[in-house]
């Protein structure tokens, strides 16, 4: 049998769109003789609507979708992800279901079992867990179904289970001997080789073919990477392409294939964030885009803007002052010209001069921690205004480390639509221009130079050190205690994590960031900020 995995890209609440595009998906793998063709997770819906779910209207669209999307399908079985009523009480309205269509009509609903409530999702908020073994018969074998999470916890793999259950084992003991997984798994660096070795594990050691189709696209800052992939106890049988739509086809009867190299870190990171950068903005309605240009990071995020918008479609803007360095300016002028975007620089040194008449202080007397700030909130202000005029969204660079430290947010990060930077480490950032310069000098050298002279600047903490402090306490949750026992400086340690916890009320007004790392500021962190507790 051929299986098709349909890795698309849905909206949320299109249900019309999300209908139309897996009906053209299924037409596509029956001409291809597929016995089967599998959908993600929440694919009907898009993922994740989040509290659009407490809405009956919402409920009932969707139910509606489903039975209008059944009527198109014949006899090969299609399993959609999408969500159903709970007719029972007590417990949630719904459950996150995969629902099996075949000859027209709904023939099964199968619903997932191991909630997600971890990271960025809280499905416990809305959904019921399922109660039974979900399977169903085709062309002779017997495919058990594992939505999402329910794939997540095999007990051979996994040393630190968060639940007893281990839905992969009950279906294999009901005679399945197929599983299938519709997932919308959020991408973070290092998933897809996660994946893969869940995957190994599971048709090695239970000697099933395990096949995934993983939803791609963006929502709120979540990315999801596609790369779905069909794994048979001697290796891979199909592995889909990653951040890109697309009907991969796994032949069960066939032998393992032979793969090519997969990307290098850097690569899928620019792909990753060039791929949400699009997506997040398109599902938003926005055809144009604005970035602050100056400096690594402006330059970085620019030239994700100019690859997910089409360069004719992005402005890049430089804020200068009085203080401001010529040669950055003319650095960022030279990219913008490289990359083929409109520049436009502001000087705005007369109206921040105006700003700091109205404190009442002597224009001759020293500035104060609060003035300081002046720049960056008249920045937010400027950048704001010009975007209106070019009736584009404001993407911003601002990285994990300056959310951390609070640099940035809210002051101009509280100006924009997204951060398109703002989960990835200032240490990674780096390695991301050094990527996107090795085969052709897009970044003029002197914006790399200066950044890494500003590294050793002095007042300036090393961003190495504070990258290594950020991923144990933020990402891990180590104490300071074992962060120092690591061989840390404990009041460097001490100092970097007062930082971040006081950062809390400034990072709450900061834009969506798009979200690449394990725990990301905003959807996969919620702490507090009426707290007293604290380690230093």
């Amino acid at each position: 049998m051929k299986v098709g995995l349909a890795q698309i890209n849905p909206a949320v609440g299109d249900f019309r769109g999300n209908t139309t595009k897996i009906q053209s998906f299924y037409q596509d793998a029956v001409k291809q003789d597929c016995g089967l063709v599998v959908f993600p997770e929440l694919a009907l819906t898009g993922c994740h609507p989040r509290d659009l779910l407490l809405r009956r209207a919402f409920a009932n669209a969707a139910n509606k979708a489903l039975e209008t999307l059944a009527r198109r399908i014949g006899r090969v079985p299609a399993l959609v992800g999408t969500i159903t009523v709970n007719p029972s009480a007590p417990g949630r309205c719904l459950f996150n279901s995969a629902a099996l269509l075949r000859n027209g009509a709904v023939e099964a609903l199968f619903h997932k079992r191991l909630l997600a409530s971890h990271g960025a999702i809280d499905e416990d908020r809305y959904f019921e867990p399922g109660a039974e073994a979900a399977f169903f018969d085709v062309d002779g074998s017997r495919v058990g179904v594992a939505i999402g999470d329910d794939l997540w916890n095999d007990a051979d793999f996994w040393e630190d289970r968060r639940s007893a259950l281990d839905p992969v084992q009950e279906l294999i003991a009901q005679g399945c001997n197929l599983i299938v997984s519709p997932a919308a798994s959020a991408w973070s660096l290092g998933k897809d080789k996660l994946r893969r070795a869940m995957l190994e594990t599971i048709a090695r050691d239970d000697g099933v073919p395990v096949l995934i189709c993983n939803m791609v696209g963006s929502a709120d800052g979540l990315i999801f990477d596609g790369g779905s992939l069909a794994m048979g106890d001697g290796g891979p049988l199909a592995s889909g392409a990653p951040f890109t739509e697309q009907l991969l086809i796994a032949d069960l009867d066939a032998g393992p294939i032979n793969e090519v190299d997969q990307p290098s870190e850097e690569e899928q990171l620019l792909e990753g964030l060039i791929m949400g950068t699009r997506d997040f903005l398109a599902k938003c309605g926005q055809r144009k885009a604005a970035v602050p240009i100056v400096g690594l990071n402006g330059a970085v995020a620019a030239i994700i803007a100019a690859r997910a918008m089409e360069p004719q479609n992005v402005v890049g803007i430089a804020i200068t002052t009085k203080g401001t360095d010529a040669a950055e300016i003319e650095d960022a002028r030279a990219l913008a010209s490289k990359l083929g975007i409109e520049f436009q620089s502001l000087d705005v040194e007369q109206s921040l001069l105006s700003l700091r008449s109205l404190t009442g202080k002597p224009a001759a007397a020293p500035q104060d921690a609060a003035e300081d700030n002046l720049p960056c909130r008249l920045s937010a202000l400027v950048l704001a205004l010009t975007c209106e005029n070019h009736r584009a969204a404001l993407v911003l660079s601002s990285d994990k480390s300056d959310l951390a430290l609070g640099r940035g947010a809210p002051l101009c990060d509280g100006a924009g639509s997204l951060a398109i930077l703002g989960d990835v480490p200032k240490t990674v950032v780096v390695r991301l221009a050094e990527f996107i310069n090795h085969d052709e000098e897009i970044i003029p050298p002197a914006i790399l130079t200066r950044a890494s002279a500003t590294e050793g600047a002095e007042g300036q903490q090393n961003p190495h050190l504070v990258d290594a402090v950020v991923a144990r306490y933020v990402d891990e949750d180590m104490p300071i205690d074992e962060i120092v026992a690591e061989g840390f400086e404990r009041n460097v340690v001490r100092d970097i994590v007062r930082k971040i916890d006081q950062a809390e009320p400034m990072r709450r007004q900061a834009p969506p960031c798009l979200t690449v790392t394990s725990r990301a500021f905003g959807l996969g962190r919620r702490m507090p900020i009426t707290q007293r507790f604290s380690e230093w």
